[in-house]
């Protein structure tokens, strides 16, 4: 049991008074500084816990960014099926791209490696943007990506 005028000794982590040198349990020798024992302790603790800590950070936020650079694939969002690559062409590309309002997606069709092919993926997608006149016109559209999510052909649909 420990008192408030005793604290443990480092070394056998028995009780031992505060005003005491030295253990008379252990008996280390008389030039050891227990405060200084205790300090480099705590302060070692302290870096573990604030390295892992760091650590522990770094995962969270590294999980929530979203990683366009090394994604495996084109794929439909979860949310409402669309295609980060297309909306991104269709964004730079577009007469008007905030008259932009999608109507519906495909779903993403991986064409793998053929050779017969130069591009990897296609999708579907009919959506509604202002024209050069100011008018709304509804697109019906493929569009073909390689590999890397790069929009290189779009193709109309007929109706």
């Amino acid at each position: 049991m420990d008192y408030p005028d005793m604290h443990r000794c480092p070394i056998c982590k028995k009780s031992i008074m505060n005003s005491w040198n030295k253990c008379p349990y252990c008996n280390p020798a008389p030039q050891v500084d227990y405060n200084l024992i205790v300090k480099r302790n705590n302060k070692t603790r302290n870096i573990i816990f604030g390295f892992v800590g760091f650590i522990i950070l770094i995962s969270i936020v590294a999980s929530i960014l979203p990683d366009r650079g090394t994604r495996a694939g084109i794929y439909n969002s979860t949310v409402d099926g669309s295609v980060y690559e297309v909306e991104r062409y269709l964004k730079d590309n577009l007469k008007d791209p905030k008259s932009y309002e999608s109507i519906s997606w495909g779903k993403v069709i991986d064409l793998g490696m053929e050779p017969s092919t130069p591009y990897r993926y296609h999708v579907h997608h009919r959506y509604r943007a202002r024209n050069s006149f100011g008018g709304f016109v509804i697109s019906d559209q493929t569009f073909y990506m390689d590999k890397y999510g790069n929009v290189f052909e779009v193709k109309d649909n007929e109706e």
